[in-house]
């Protein structure tokens, strides 16, 4: 009969013993799940800071015309008083909006459909108390003020700043006023972006 010899140096593992390797198992697994749910948050936190950084710098943007730029004052021309769906408010036309009746380029040009969209160049030349028109181009001028504008429409464009909301029943008599010529507007330019301040009779 052969005779197998018996290994007395080979670990026994005891049932024992297994419940504590699951228990280890799972708070490895719950270590990284935590580890993952962190990552997460830290993602969505470092998102949500994103959007409220790159909302703030639009606010700042935005009011920088108020804070660096020039008080200009423009005379204005009325297109409709009242907004009967928000209240009283007065639509400005510095005459400038209607390109037609600005030099520069030709008025046809102003016309043309492959215009829409582009950003516009208004110069601005002081008359009196008050500025007024002097050019338009689709290029910055080298010196002097101006207001760039979008082309919203062939001949017409808008700067942001025409319309200017008034407390109830304040629309009809400032349109008055500006029938008669008696209205400015002061408006801050920086860098052709221009912010409306207030009216002025």
């Amino acid at each position: 009969m052969l005779d197998v010899p018996f290994k007395t140096d080979v670990p026994f593992k005891d049932a024992a013993t297994q419940p504590f390797a699951a228990a280890e198992f799972t708070s490895a697994a719950e270590s990284i799940w935590k580890l993952t749910r962190s990552r997460e948050a830290l993602w969505v936190i470092a998102f949500v800071g994103l959007q409220i950084a790159i909302l703030l710098l639009m606010i700042v943007l935005d009011g920088l015309p108020l804070v660096l730029g020039e008080r200009l004052r423009l005379k204005v021309v009325p297109v409709d008083p009242r907004d009967l769906f928000r209240g009283d408010y007065v639509v400005l036309d510095y005459g400038f909006n209607r390109l037609g009746q600005v030099g520069g380029i030709p008025h046809q040009d102003w016309h043309s459909s492959d215009l829409s969209g582009r950003d516009v160049y208004v110069s601005l030349r002081q008359e009196g108390g008050h500025y007024v028109a002097a050019s338009a181009s689709l290029t910055p001028p080298a010196s002097g003020q101006y207001i760039r504008g979008t082309m919203d429409w062939p001949g017409h464009i808008t700067c942001g700043i025409e319309a200017f909301y008034v407390e109830q029943g304040e629309g009809l008599r400032l349109e008055q006023s500006i029938r008669q010529g008696n209205l400015l507007a002061e408006v801050a330019v920086w860098q052709g972006k221009a912010k409306l301040v207030r009216l002025i009779e």
